[in-house]
């Protein structure tokens, strides 16, 4: 979030005091697990009241602004209107691990199993890459075109 470190010089006369830290962010609880929110922590000081204000509006509309931008990342990364960040939920559960879980339909099975990035989530190599690569190559393709 560097976009934070203009507000003062962007939002304050140089005679004004006005200070912007980012004291604190947190995300998640393991590495491997993807967080579904973040905390920033921002204090803003100002001696005046007005540039306090102008300040404090200026942290929120860049904040506000930087995740708007991850919805359409497509266009600054891929020069494309539209074009959204991709997650691929590929969770293989092994032969054994399906046996073993509670419940007599898929459905069942699957509201107990851990999904991808829960702390537990383990899944089956063996089964996990191929089908993996598989399913990539033939999105890929589909997206691409076929090969020459």
């Amino acid at each position: 979030m560097t976009g934070l470190q203009t507000v003062v010089a962007r939002e304050a006369a140089p005679s004004e005091q006005v200070a912007v830290t980012v004291g604190s962010f947190r995300a998640g609880e393991r590495a491997n697990v993807v967080p579904d929110r973040a905390e920033l922590g921002v204090t803003v000081r100002a001696a005046g009241e007005a540039a306090l204000t102008r300040a404090a509006a200026a942290v929120e509309r860049i904040v506000r602004a930087e995740c708007a931008a991850f919805g359409d990342a497509g266009r600054t990364r891929h020069g494309a209107q539209g074009v959204r960040p991709a997650y691929w939920m590929l969770g293989v559960i092994g032969p054994a691990a399906w046996s073993a879980a509670p419940g007599a339909t898929a459905a069942q099975k699957l509201a107990v199993l851990p999904a991808n990035h829960a702390p537990d989530f383990a899944p089956d190599v063996r089964t996990a890459r191929p089908a993996g690569v598989r399913a990539l190559r033939t999105a890929a393709l589909n997206c691409l075109g076929s090969p020459r």
